[in-house]
Formats: C-alpha cells, structure tokens, sequence
C-alpha cells in the first residue's frame, strides 16, 4: 500500500488533494491484485487510474504555464512516460488477464514512481512557486 505523508505535501492545494486521490486509486488498484478473481476490479481501477492521472496532469502543467519554470519540458516528459507505460500495461494483460507477476511489476513501479515523482520532480516546481509568491 502508499501512503500519504505529510512530507509529500507541496503546498497547492488542489495538487495536494489530487495527489492524496491519486494514492486512494493507486491503492484501489493494488488491493484488486491481491485479491483472487478480480480482474474486473484490477481492470475498473487501472481504468479509473488513467483517466484521473490526465486530469491531474493537466492541472499541473496548468500551473507551469502561469511561472518561468525550467524544468517544464522534462517533467512534462515525465507525464508522458507514465501515462505510455499505464496504457501499455492495461493494453498487454486486457486480454490475457493481469497474472500475479504483472501485478507485482505494475505495483513496484507505481509505489516507487509516485513518492520519487512527488518528492523530487513536483518538488522543483512547488518550491519555485513558493520563492516567487514570497518574494
């Protein structure tokens, strides 16, 4: 399981709270694995996961728009990535059905992708905002 800490917390709050949602969905996701027979519920999840992660990442490239932020590009890149390897993943076990080891992949990856991204990548961008609003 993921869980939200207070040393994840940026500071925008509608980033805060969607990135609080975005651990309830990834947890949602991880619970169906462990559950035996319930590829639906892993299917509905990861479904439910890829469209909310373009919501969310929308909104943050809303707020790169509005300051002179560096690192844009690349982060942007980063969203992307993401949402190929989401994509991918629900497109190769739709199929076949998501097997005790594709879930252990899928689950590594999205526990360590959300905490490293939020804490370092989003960071940048929180903390640039933070200077120029107490400027």
């Amino acid at each position: 399981m993921i869980q939200w800490s207070e040393r994840l917390k940026l500071g925008i709050d509608i980033l805060d709270e969607q990135h609080k949602e975005l651990f309830v969905v990834t947890n949602r996701l991880l619970e169906a694995f462990k559950k035996n027979n319930a590829q639906d519920q892993a299917y509905e999840a990861i479904c439910f996961l890829e469209e909310y992660v373009i919501k969310h990442f929308r909104a943050e490239e809303f707020y790169f728009s509005k300051l002179p932020y560096p690192d844009k590009d690349n982060h942007i890149r980063l969203h992307k990535e993401f949402q190929r390897k989401i994509e991918d993943f629900k497109n190769r076990h739709f199929k076949t059905g998501i097997t005790p080891v594709a879930a252990k992949e899928i689950s590594s990856y999205l526990l360590d992708w959300w905490v490293y991204h939020i804490e370092n990548v989003d960071r940048k961008y929180a903390d640039l905002q933070a200077r120029i609003r107490y400027r």
